[in-house]
């Protein structure tokens, strides 16, 4: 499973909407990043997802990751962030809070199937996020100095070990899913039917990358175009070119094949891939190479796959619980309506200088200091 998720807390909570754990729906709490940006009690119940609580600083770690995101992005291109600036038709603060909105949702989902499905975090469990720590702490120079990293995601030792354990809830979710045994897990008829509506192929491809060169240089890319008819010419003379495939994308391929030696599933529609990609690929038969595909990216040579079942299946896990945090019902306390991102995240810079005064850690967000942080790509 290759996952990419920074997950909060994991705690068991109550099944109560406003009781059971000694939580107020305000909070008792009146300390820390959170509270100091927002002036609401980390510990007050923000949302009740199908009847479980979410509390403030959960809400909130997923809108800090938002806006720094927002903010990175907006730095990096050089340009000044303004929360009013339209984006897909509506306001960037409201789309930030929104995104927050629907991750916190989504966990909350997770953590309630957990339960349900008799999901809980093993001693085994608990090694590896005390060894994750200990490698983590040396990462950063130190206990002391991770702590003050974390501080600034609103995180200590103890909700960024919980978040650790979210890892090992979605992975033993995961586990109980692909029991054929289990409660869980979907026929092959579901799957197929998953696969077709959703247009999924597995592909494997050399890329002959035109990057850099200029689209009025003619003479570089006859150099690539003669390298890429080059790649096929020894591809079609092989005895075995199913096999070659392999050994020509390694040695040619200008493409990082790292994470997928051996090709990828992608679905059809979903902007993975370039237009021209997808018409080639779509038009081939399983086994089957194309000729020289022109792209953006450069020269294509792409090979259609038996389909590989084991990514469906995860994309179809995944789906599942998106589709339960989709329909899950949603309470809200009355002091969600007054968050907005623009005040919060001035307020949260301005928490986050006061922390970090006379100190050198950063002040924004460092999400690769998270103990896990890839569980799952269920959002």
């Amino acid at each position: 499973m290759k996952r990419a998720f920074a997950l909060l807390l994991a705690a068991v909570m109550c099944a109560g909407v406003l009781s059971g754990c000694g939580k107020t729906k305000e909070g008792i709490v009146k300390s820390g990043l959170y509270y100091d940006a927002s002036g609401i009690s980390p510990d007050a119940v923000l949302l009740t997802v199908d009847g479980r609580d979410v509390t403030a600083d959960r809400y909130f770690y997923w809108l800090t990751d938002a806006c720094d995101s927002m903010m990175n992005y907006y730095s990096e291109q050089g340009k000044d962030l303004d929360w009013g600036t339209e984006l897909s038709g509506e306001k960037l603060g409201d789309y930030v809070k929104k995104q927050a909105l629907k991750t916190a949702v989504l966990y909350a989902v997770i953590e309630s199937w957990a339960e349900k499905y008799g999901c809980t975090v093993t001693d085994e469990d608990r090694s590896g996020i005390s060894t994750e720590w200990e490698a983590k702490a040396k990462q950063y120079g130190g206990e002391e100095a991770y702590l003050s990293v974390l501080a600034n995601l609103g995180l200590d030792k103890s909700s960024a070990e919980q978040l650790s354990e979210d890892y090992y809830l979605y992975k033993h979710l995961y586990e109980v899913y692909s029991d054929p045994s289990g409660k869980l897990h979907p026929d092959d008829a579901t799957l197929n039917s998953y696969a077709s509506d959703n247009n999924y192929l597995t592909v494997d491809e050399i890329l002959i990358s035109t990057s850099g060169v200029a689209k009025d240089d003619a003479a570089a890319l006859k150099e690539k175009r003669e390298r890429a008819e080059m790649v096929l010419s020894k591809l079609s003379a092989s005895s075995n070119p199913m096999e070659y495939f392999t050994t020509l994308a390694g040695t040619y391929s200008d493409d990082n094949r790292d994470d997928y030696p051996d090709g990828f599933t992608f679905s059809l529609g979903s902007g993975t891939m370039s237009d021209a990609f997808e018409a080639a690929a779509k038009s081939l038969q399983e086994n089957k190479w194309s000729g020289i595909v022109e792209s953006d990216e450069g020269f294509y040579i792409i090979l259609r796959k038996p389909l590989d079942m084991d990514t469906v299946s995860a994309d179809y896990f995944d789906h599942l619980l998106r589709s339960a945090a989709d329909s899950a019902k949603i309470e809200y306390a009355d002091s969600y309506d007054s968050i907005t991102a623009a005040n919060f995240y001035d307020g949260l810079t301005q928490a986050r200088e006061k922390l970090n005064s006379g100190t050198s850690a950063g002040s924004g967000s460092d999400s690769d200091a998270l103990p896990k942080s890839s569980a799952g790509s269920a959002g």
